[in-house]
């Protein structure tokens, strides 16, 4: 038998990564008083905000020049972080739908084949939170 309780720390470990919007622009602004930071650079792209910092990293075999580009949605939660080295491609480093999907598929592996269970789960879930949960808490 699946742990309810179990089920619920994964849901509410879940509901915490929602709410939680991540490093805002003011707090990275103040980077631009170190010595490696360079350039600042802010812009909408539809609903959605591009916060750029350049900075040079200093090391053994030269300097590379380094654009980390954070971006927000309108409700300013954090979502994607990518760098940019030199003249390369920007790499994501850190992707937000990528973490969710995988905390729920996590979740989904976890979840017992028992409809009262299920629905005891989906009861449990804040109204904010049911069309991010809803597609998991299904009975196969």
């Amino acid at each position: 038998m699946t742990n309810y309780t179990q089920i619920m720390k994964e849901i509410n470990k879940i509901i915490s990564f929602c709410m939680v919007k991540g490093v805002q622009p003011h707090e990275l602004v103040t980077s631009i008083f170190e010595r490696e930071y360079q350039h600042i650079e802010t812009y909408k792209k539809g609903e959605l905000v591009h916060f750029i910092l350049t900075y040079s990293d200093i090391h053994d075999d030269g300097v590379n020049l380094i654009k980390m580009k954070y971006v927000y949605n309108d409700r300013q939660q954090l979502l994607s972080i990518a760098q940019k080295i030199d003249s390369s491609s920007y790499k994501i480093q850190w992707d937000r739908s990528e973490k969710l999907d995988a905390l729920l598929s996590n979740l989904a592996s976890q979840l017992p084949q028992n409809s009262s269970i299920i629905s005891q789960l989906r009861d449990a879930i804040p109204d904010d939170f049911k069309t991010i949960f809803y597609p998991v808490l299904k009975v196969a």
